[in-house]
């Protein structure tokens, strides 16, 4: 456990408390030398359990991150194909648990779906494929070719940048909350487009598995803890 004394410097972006102790996070990049020398390091809040990094990336730093990591123009034609379906495949799998977990909580009026982060789409093909008016938004243009070849609609950009139309009844974001740059807004968002008795779903990675060591990243600008995501929720469902 750790038992550094908590420190009165830097505010928690979900609650604002000044409490809070370092901790560790990866550090893939060579790149973050620089940025550590400066202090970057990530910490946990003392009151809601919310971790966040000292500087939070900006959507373009966060963007040049991304498209460098799955951009595949470096893997030989002969074998992009076979990458790109092994990636559909895998995130089929996805969309089911992801289903499966929502299944109980869905009504017989619901009809509309929203995914965000929505990723090469397959969410999004399930929901339309079992009779919903699914929808799905995702920053990354590599992704397009999949949306094309499975019919469904999706938007490419940030979900703040959707055009206002009728609500939701379920807005789901699944593994990507993380990669938020203000998760106060976001929600805050969801809530304007959502139905009053609809459902947003937030489902996130198991931080407590023996198979990672659940230390934060670079690209993550926030790690939410069920405290904090609780904390959040409530905070913009009274405000």
């Amino acid at each position: 456990m750790n038992t550094a004394p908590l420190e009165q410097n830097l505010t928690c972006p979900i609650c604002a408390a000044e409490q809070s102790r370092p901790i560790p996070f990866r550090d893939p990049d060579s790149g973050l030398r620089v940025l550590k020398s400066a202090g970057y390091h990530w910490r946990i809040c003392g009151n809601c359990g919310n971790a966040f990094p000292t500087q939070t990336v900006s959507l373009a730093e966060l963007q040049q991150y991304w498209d460098r990591n799955r951009v595949i123009e470096d893997t030989p034609a002969a074998d992009t194909e076979t990458v790109w379906q092994s990636r559909w495949q895998a995130s089929q799998v996805w969309a089911q648990r992801t289903y499966d977990f929502l299944a109980p909580f869905l009504r017989p009026d619901m009809r509309r779906f929203l995914d965000v982060a929505c990723g090469l789409g397959a969410t999004v093909a399930l929901f339309r494929d079992k009779g919903w008016q699914a929808e799905g938004v995702d920053a990354d243009p590599n992704t397009r070719q999949f949306h094309e070849k499975a019919g469904i609609a999706v938007t490419i950009g940030q979900v703040e940048n959707l055009q206002p139309g009728a609500a939701f009844d379920v807005i789901s974001i699944a593994h990507a909350i993380y990669f938020v740059s203000r998760p106060r807004q976001f929600v805050q968002r969801v809530a304007a487009m959502l139905k009053p008795d609809g459902l947003f779903a937030v489902i996130v990675s198991d931080l407590l598995s023996s198979l990672s060591d659940s230390c934060p990243g670079y690209a993550h600008t926030w790690y939410p803890s069920a405290d904090a995501l609780v904390y959040l929720l409530q905070q913009e469902a009274s405000s």
